[in-house]
């Protein structure tokens, strides 16, 4: 007999898992808090910006009150610090953005392009 669809089984293998804590008294001790560093209450505020075409583009040399200003002026275009300008008609949403100011320690690994590194493996040793 094939034991791939008996499920005759169900309670023995349901016998080695423990039983779910539900209760959540339990949870609430310090190693399930997540501890939030200083890092992420420093932030410089700026603007994700979403074009007709769908793509988002954040900056921080324009604020939410900056684009509300150009649009109460009937100005439609605003101009960035290096160079260049956004055109506010191609514009169909904004909203504030933060940008966290973390050290670099802080910061996770960045991905390697490429290929992996390869392994020696020396048989001298």
């Amino acid at each position: 007999m094939n034991t791939k669809y008996n499920f005759g089984n169900c309670k023995f293998k349901a016998s080695k898992f423990s039983e779910l804590d539900t209760n959540p008294s339990h949870y609430k001790n310090s190693s399930f808090t997540h501890n939030r560093t200083s890092s992420l209450n420093s932030y410089t505020k700026g603007v994700a910006i979403t074009y007709i075409n769908g793509q988002t583009f954040k900056t921080k040399d324009v604020t939410v009150e900056s684009i509300y200003e150009a649009l109460a002026e009937n100005n439609n275009w605003l101009r960035l610090k290096n160079g260049g300008c956004i055109n506010l008609n191609h514009v169909t949403h904004f909203e504030p953005y933060k940008f966290f100011d973390r050290p670099r320690d802080e910061m996770p690994a960045p991905w390697t392009v490429g290929h992996a590194p390869k392994v020696r493996n020396d048989h001298n040793a």
